[in-house]
């Protein structure tokens, strides 16, 4: 499988292969070798934790498990987001990546439990810039449909808005040690209107909020 560079894929495109594209991955085999079947790939949390929960898989000839899925570009991205210190995250059964990382091939849970790890890249049936262009038309469509809050929230005057807003600005101020790790990194508005969105599920539908 051809390998385009990181910057043009997102976890998101990796959810949407995950979901979309399951019944065209045939013969799935972790890192430790062992075979693994799908028999339901978990629902999309759209709030902070797991990416897909409810998950129902079987490893070798062994009977179903029920559990998590979490989705990575690299093995390294779950302790870089510090999945291993987050009790949440024990009912992982399931790590899917995209690339390998050249000696990290599996991860632990903060349980200490290692967690089976699936590359996908190595059983893709299409190639990945074929699988990102099926990805972004799809989000230009869903960009264009009408949500049922659209027609109550474009009247609202700008000012209104706005009023609205400053409150929270006043209160992330006051805290802004606790999050400082994007100052000087990222604009100041878009950081502060990064926490409150990351609150209503940014996180999981990152389109939607920067439209």
């Amino acid at each position: 499988m051809s390998r385009i560079a990181d910057r043009n894929i997102s976890e998101a495109l990796i959810w949407h292969i995950w979901r979309e594209q399951l019944s065209k991955l045939k013969h799935l085999k972790l890192t430790d070798g062992r075979t693994v079947r799908i028999h339901h790939p978990g629902i999309l949390n759209a709030d902070s934790g797991p990416d897909f929960l409810g998950a129902e898989l079987s490893y070798g000839p062994g009977g179903r498990l029920r559990g998590d899925v979490e989705i990575h570009l690299r093995p390294s991205d779950w302790y870089r987001h510090g999945h291993d210190q987050d009790p949440r995250y024990n009912r992982v059964v399931l790590h899917i990546v995209m690339w390998t990382d050249n000696s990290l091939t599996m991860v632990r849970k903060y349980n200490r439990q290692y967690i089976p790890t699936l590359i996908l890249s190595r059983h893709l049936q299409e190639s990945l810039p074929h699988l990102r262009n099926i990805y972004q038309n799809k989000q230009q469509i869903d960009n264009k449909k009408v949500y049922p809050c659209q027609s109550s929230i474009q009247p609202i005057k700008k000012t209104y808005k706005t009023s609205c807003i400053q409150p929270v600005i006043h209160a992330l101020k006051k805290n802004q040690k606790t999050w400082y790790t994007g100052w000087g990194v990222f604009p100041r508005n878009r950081l502060y209107m990064s926490i409150p969105c990351g609150r209503l599920g940014m996180l999981k539908t990152p389109n939607l909020f920067m439209n």
